[in-house]
């Protein structure tokens, strides 16, 4: 996230909204700066007021696009439900996990997000499981994330790593005898919308 969206973020906004929101000003923004410029310059052929109205307002929204550009899973929300079992006791309710492994540079940025999540809603329960790592990847997670995120070996790595799918960072959190697993392109801002909703 950009400056601006994380300044609509910390003012209260949903991810959702966050992202979306600086779309729609600059098109707004840009319709109303072109409607201006050709009243002043007055333009009357009604054609190329609108060619032009259209074009100078499509230029404001991919220059912003430009500056943030939308990704494939930014508005996403694409979990799989599973039944849990057994071997997934570490998975607890009330608790978002993320399930990553050593020198991953896609979960090393997620501690970014988990921490803006955090810190929005301190109640949500954050946590790292680290698949076939050992203490220092622990260690290298505990200071990435910080005390308010732990970070924990898994304790049965083959079951995470199948939860997982071999796709890092995935994200796993308990609904009733089900968990809904993300995968880190289908873990967008809808799902964060989604997690704080439980808490």
């Amino acid at each position: 996230m950009n400056f601006i969206e994380d300044s609509l973020l910390n003012s209260g906004f949903s991810w959702t909204l966050a992202k979306s929101l600086p779309y729609i000003l600059v098109i707004i923004f840009g319709l109303f700066i072109s409607i201006y410029l050709f009243k002043k310059f007055k333009i009357k052929r009604n054609w190329l007021r609108r060619v032009g109205i259209t074009l100078l307002t499509v230029s404001f929204f991919f220059s912003y696009f430009a500056y943030a550009p939308i990704y494939e899973g930014d508005f996403s929300n694409n979990a799989e439900s599973i039944l849990k079992t057994n071997k997934l006791n570490e998975i607890k309710p009330n608790r978002l996990f993320v399930i990553s492994i050593p020198g991953c540079p896609f979960c090393a940025e997620s501690i970014v997000r988990m921490q803006k999540l955090k810190k929005r809603n301190p109640k949500i329960n954050i946590e790292y499981i680290i698949c076939n790592g050992d203490s220092t990847a622990l260690d290298w997670y505990a200071k990435k994330a910080g005390n308010e995120i732990p970070a924990n070996l898994a304790k049965n790595n083959k079951a995470m790593t199948a939860l997982a799918k071999h796709k890092y960072p995935s994200f796993v959190y308990q609904s009733g005898n089900k968990l809904n697993c993300w995968s880190n392109d289908g873990f967008g801002v809808r799902a964060l919308d989604e997690i704080e909703s439980h808490f």
